[in-house]
């Protein structure tokens, strides 16, 4: 019994207080890898100078993984930066810091796969 209670709090402890703050902490983390991506510069700020430096290496992603067979035109590569990463508006800059806070209020595990796969697909 006395090995049994200790054993038990650990559990539910860990249930309910650390597998949680992992999953955000590992969300988080990518989030931050995926925006130091697009800002090619690591200035922490995530500007349209980015997005012209950082097409060439989601093109050469595309090349590599994604099932587009044919590039993005430069109109749509500026469509999908306006409508997935620039959320101030269109050509706007926006902080590393405030895009990983957008992701972070958006965040809901059960849609997420909705949310994210027209970025994903948007490009790739």
């Amino acid at each position: 019994m006395v090995v049994l209670i200790p054993y038990a709090v650990y559990v539910i402890v860990s249930m309910f207080i650390v597998i949680p703050k992992a999953k955000n902490w590992f969300m988080r983390h990518k989030w931050h890898q995926w925006a130091s991506l697009l800002d090619a510069d690591q200035d922490g700020i995530i500007s349209s100078d980015d997005m012209k430096k950082t097409n060439a290496t989601l093109e050469q992603l595309r090349l590599a993984i994604g099932d587009r067979r044919t590039a993005l035109n430069a109109d749509a590569q500026t469509k999908w930066w306006d409508d997935h990463i620039f959320k101030r508006g269109a050509d706007k800059h926006i902080s590393v810091e405030d895009y990983v806070a957008y992701l972070e209020g958006i965040y809901n595990p059960a849609d997420m796969g909705n949310k994210m796969r027209p970025v994903i697909t948007g490009f790739f």
